[in-house]
């Protein structure tokens, strides 16, 4: 739901409110605050109904090489929805040069990210 990796709900979830959630740190809520702006979001909204636009795993977190394994033994045999804009950025260039080594990169292509 927000900007950083601790702004996570479940998907079974709702997205959640500052004014309640941030437990009376009124930094945190205005941080909760601007990312519920910025991602278009409504305190409240149940997750499993905001349609997904963009799917980014990768970079520092989830850039493991250990993640991109675990992103492809999803993505084999499916495909990324229309519509939906998926990239799979390596944490580093290691990382990269391995995960393309066992194929990695190719089982992520075909199911329709960017690699």
């Amino acid at each position: 739901w927000g900007t950083s990796p601790q702004d996570t709900a479940p998907v079974t979830g709702f997205v959640p409110d500052p004014k309640v959630d941030s437990n009376g740190d009124a930094a945190r809520e205005a941080g909760m605050t601007r990312s519920l702006e910025y991602m278009g979001l409504t305190a409240k909204e149940k997750i499993d109904e905001i349609a997904i636009e963009t799917v980014f795993v990768g970079s520092c977190t989830n850039g493991r090489l250990e993640d991109m394994r675990a992103v492809a033994a999803i993505a084999s045999g499916n495909k990324v929805a229309d519509g939906v804009r998926a990239m799979v950025v390596p944490g580093s260039g290691l990382v990269k040069l391995l995960a393309e080594f066992e194929g990695i990169d190719k089982v992520i292509e075909e199911a329709g990210f960017e690699w």
